[in-house]
């Protein structure tokens, strides 16, 4: 059995790989908006509308909050690691392989820690 935190599961972790599912095709990403329709219009994160949404609105589409939240913390440590003060600087300012690398980069953060908990019991 490895142990590199991949057998670990938690909610954070799966809050963040659901989030990550919606914004995995480029054409359901967007910047400046939390979400937006077909038409390019901003909506709420949790319309049924919704087609495409920034780092912060995809945590919220699956119901998570986005400001305050475990996952949106690394988000943000990720973000940080990347010279971004917060998720939302880098969704708006780089693109949508990077914004999908910053959840790659919160998941392995968040097994890290989860590792550090069960190596220290």
């Amino acid at each position: 059995m490895p142990l590199d935190g991949t057998l670990y599961e938690d909610e954070t972790l799966r809050v963040l790989r659901a989030a990550q599912e919606r914004i995995r095709d480029p054409e359901n990403w967007c910047i400046g908006n939390l979400a937006q329709n077909s038409i390019g219009r901003p909506v709420s994160a949790t319309s049924s509308v919704a087609v495409k949404f920034c780092a912060l609105g995809a945590l919220q589409a699956v119901g998570c909050r986005a400001f305050g939240s475990d996952p949106g913390k690394y988000l943000d440590l990720a973000a940080n690691e990347a010279g971004y003060e917060a998720a939302p600087y880098l969704n708006n300012n780089t693109d949508q392989p990077t914004t999908h690398a910053m959840f790659d980069r919160a998941q392995e953060l968040r097994r890290a820690e989860i590792m550090e908990t069960v190596e220290a019991a």
